[in-house]
């Protein structure tokens, strides 16, 4: 019986990250698992951070990537404070609006 509980509370350990609960089409929480990449750049003339990143499943390696851009004003302080955040170990939100990112969400610890 205790087998049992230590078996099946870990796999609701395991569940709750692959995919996040939060994560839809239009919102998804990433953290740097799902990030290959991110490069600063232009796209039709203005300044954007393109982040590579893949479906947050337990296999990221399998999944495909793709590439959702931002655009901002001062992308080289933003490109900072997210490798920082990432690197730290937390989770960013995305509204999305197709490969488009809205906005970034920085989840604080």
């Amino acid at each position: 019986m205790k087998t049992a509980w230590l078996t099946a509370g870990f796999i609701l350990v395991s569940a709750q990250y692959y995919p996040h609960p939060e994560s839809t089409f239009e919102f998804r929480v990433l953290n740097r698992k799902q990030i290959s990449h991110f490069a600063f750049g232009t796209r039709n003339d203005r300044q954007v951070i393109t982040i590579i990143a893949s479906h947050p499943t337990p296999w990221n390696f399998k999944s495909e990537s793709h590439a959702l851009y931002y655009y901002c004003e001062n992308c080289l302080k933003e490109m900072k404070k997210l490798d920082k955040f990432l690197t730290d170990g937390y989770n960013i939100g995305l509204k999305l609006n197709g490969s488009k990112i809205s906005e970034i969400i920085y989840y604080e610890p």
